[in-house]
């Protein structure tokens, strides 16, 4: 695989669980409409199995896949803080290191910039 050393570890995947409630929606298509994000990936049926309060739990829920660029995941990472119904939600950022260089550049012109 051929990397673009000028895109090379600019982007990130941010991955976020939430009920399966239209939250996510609301919240994923605000994060594209405020251009912190490109596009999100959402699996509307994912089962997960945890520990909580001592008690193991297990529930339905819908996972987000964020791509964007690594520079605003603390800012989604501090609007998922203050906005998710989950005390604890679970958001976690995977660097990218390879694929399209011209998807990044889609991510890098689609993101960071006010409209």
């Amino acid at each position: 695989m051929e990397h673009d050393d000028t895109l090379e570890n600019q982007f990130c995947e941010i991955t976020l669980t939430a009920p399966p409630t239209t939250w996510i929606n609301e919240f994923c298509k605000s994060l594209v409409e405020k251009r912190l994000c490109a596009c999100v990936n959402i699996d509307q049926n994912v089962h997960s199995v945890y520990r909580w309060d001592n008690l193991i739990h297990e529930e339905n829920e819908t996972r987000a896949k964020i791509h964007t660029r690594l520079s605003l995941s603390d800012q989604i990472i501090e609007l998922v803080r203050q906005e998710h119904p989950y005390q604890e939600p679970s958001v976690i950022v995977t660097a990218i290191i390879g694929g399209s260089p011209s998807y990044f550049r889609w991510i890098e012109n689609e993101t960071g910039k006010t409209s």
